[in-house]
């Protein structure tokens, strides 16, 4: 509230030369509070514990639907579509904000999430192997739900499965035996040539004993099947939100994942 060619360090007071030009000072704009604006509220961002394991504890507020009674709307005018790039292996998780649009009756409503074309983002597709989408099986809002009595909102969680492999692993004691084996023909060869057919008799029975050994034991090799990792792209989903009563079925504007590769 200075005046030009005012010195703020100078007490107020009438017009003198600019080196001691006090700034006049009105204090009736300094009475009262500033308006002040909530930018983020407790209805805006919902810090919630994950369901799966892996998943953020901050879930992506879905944008509004153009039209949530209709399966193909888009975003609402003036929103982005909600985003979001995982690892191969990580999971995310987002939030609809269903009380915005459901009827002031409120009621029941029953949860899925499902994965869509990337052309269209509006036809079903079936998830691929290592990719899947949960969300709760329903959700209750009260008649004229408020910002204290309404649910904050399904979270829908998105999982993907990294890479998992291991070879086959031969057991020391399995390693130990073929070395006994080895062991023990060396001899057969010298009494074959020398004619010991008594001992080379005996050679056979112990030898046949070794290879029981050898080839039984408390356990085998480990064998893991090899999981292959999702595969690097973008994933668009929606989710539905299908009324009990009876009602009209809402569903999300598309929200995508964009999965890279991972170690």
């Amino acid at each position: 509230n200075a005046k030009q060619q005012c010195d703020p360090g100078n007490a107020p007071g009438t017009y003198v030369p600019i080196t001691n030009n006090a700034c006049p000072i009105n204090t009736s704009l300094l009475a009262g509070n500033p308006p002040q604006e909530t930018v983020f509220g407790s209805a805006t961002i919902a810090l919630l514990t994950p369901s799966v394991t892996g998943g953020s504890s901050g879930l992506i507020a879905l944008p509004p639907a153009a039209d949530a009674t209709v399966v193909t709307t888009p975003v609402a005018s003036g929103f982005i579509t909600a985003t979001a790039t995982i690892t191969a292996g990580q999971t995310v998780g987002f939030q609809w904000k269903l009380g915005d649009v459901i009827p002031a009756a409120g009621g029941t409503y029953n949860l899925s999430c499902f994965m869509v074309d990337a052309a269209t983002q509006n036809t079903v597709t079936p998830f691929p192997s290592g990719l899947s989408c949960q969300t709760a099986t329903s959700i209750t809002y009260p008649a004229n739900p408020t910002p204290t009595n309404s649910p904050a909102g399904p979270a829908i969680y998105i999982v993907t499965a990294g890479s998992l492999s291991a070879g086959n692993v031969v057991p020391a004691w399995k390693t130990a035996a073929g070395g006994v084996l080895a062991v023990l023909f060396l001899p057969l060869l010298l009494f074959r040539r020398r004619g010991h057919a008594g001992k080379l008799g005996l050679l056979m029975v112990l030898l046949m004993l070794g290879g029981a050994v050898s080839l039984s034991g408390c356990g085998s090799g480990v064998g893991i099947n090899t999981v292959q990792p999702l595969a690097a792209n973008t994933y668009f989903f929606r989710a539905k939100a299908i009324s009990v009563s009876g009602g009209a079925t809402l569903t999300t504007a598309p929200f995508q994942v964009k999965v890279v590769s991972g170690n």
